[in-house]
C-alpha cells in the first residue's frame, strides 16, 4: 500500500459505493478515507451529491453537507516494553492534540491496551485496538 489516494477518487467516480483499504490504522489507509471526506464535502458543497448513509457520523450540520474532522492515527510494533510504550504516549500528548480540529487515534498493540487507555486519559488522543495476524515476521 501507498498514501497514494486516488483509489477514493476512482470508487467515487465509478459510482461502486465501496472501497476496500483496511482499517484506518495506518497513515496510508487513513490517507483514502481522508480523501473521501474531501470528496464528500466538495460534492455537497456544490450541491452536487450528499452522503446516502443517513445518520452515520452526524458530527458537524447534516443540511451543509455533513462537515466532518479528518481522522488523524497511527500504530506501533508490539517489540517495545510498557515503559517505553508510556514514553511514546507522553511525547504524542505532549504535542497537545486538539478533538476540535481531529479525531486522534493510536493503534495499540493488543498487550498495552490496558496501560495505554491509562496514560491517555484526559487528554484528545484515543486507543484502539490493533488486528492479529500470523506472519514470518
Amino acid at each position: 500500500e501507498t498514501e497514494d489516494s486516488f483509489i477514493a477518487d476512482l470508487v467515487v467516480g465509478l459510482r461502486t459505493g465501496e472501497i476496500k483499504t483496511g482499517a484506518p490504522c495506518r497513515s496510508e489507509r487513513l490517507a483514502k478515507y481522508n480523501q473521501l471526506l474531501r470528496i464528500e464535502e466538495e460534492l455537497s458543497a456544490a450541491g452536487r451529491c450528499s452522503y446516502a448513509g443517513e445518520g452515520f457520523r452526524t458530527t458537524g450540520n447534516l443540511k451543509r453537507g455533513m462537515t466532518r474532522k479528518p481522522i488523524v492515527g497511527g500504530n506501533w510494533k508490539s517489540m517495545n516494553t510498557v515503559a517505553y510504550t508510556k514514553e511514546l504516549l507522553a511525547a504524542f500528548k505532549g504535542c497537545g492534540g486538539d478533538k476540535a480540529l481531529a479525531d486522534i487515534v493510536l493503534f495499540a498493540p493488543g498487550m498495552h491496551i490496558s496501560h495505554s487507555l491509562a496514560e491517555v486519559a484526559g487528554s484528545a488522543i484515543n486507543i484502539g485496538a490493533q488486528n492479529v495476524s500470523k506472519t514470518a515476521e
